[in-house]
């Protein structure tokens, strides 16, 4: 019997996870690997440490996915729909709720996100999956 080897990897923190689109970081031994794709396909790119020239981080307002986005304001408009027929003064909680999260979602969105790049000899990539500072 073989001795299973160890995952060479370790996740970094930071993913992006969209309705079609996901993207994730890992640390190797000797490099930094970059997952991302969509449903369909996966891309992965390899930075070995000796190459990286620097990794740039620019501040600047992202929405992120937009799958959120709609299902808050989905939520939002079907809640207030159903609040505005029933006679329960509880139901309007829902659409608050989702007001809320949609107010908040946006606040760290365009607050609080940067662009992350990987500066090499030869190229500047960016990694999709470090979006927030």
């Amino acid at each position: 019997m073989r001795a299973r080897s160890k995952f060479p990897y370790k996740k970094l923190p930071g993913s992006l996870r969209g309705f079609i689109r996901r993207a994730s970081l890992w640390e190797g031994s000797d490099h930094l690997l970059s997952v991302s794709g969509t449903r369909f396909s996966e891309e992965y790119r390899r930075f070995y440490y000796r190459d990286i020239e620097a990794i740039i981080i620019q501040k600047c307002p992202r929405a992120g996915s937009i799958g959120m986005y709609v299902v808050s304001a989905l939520v939002c408009l079907i809640g207030g729909i159903v609040a505005a027929t029933s006679r329960a003064p509880l139901v309007w909680a829902i659409p608050a709720a989702s007001f809320a999260f949609l107010l908040a979602r946006a606040l760290l969105s365009f607050r609080y996100s940067c662009r992350c790049f990987v500066q090499t000899a030869v190229s500047r990539e960016e990694l999709p999956s470090l979006f927030r500072t």
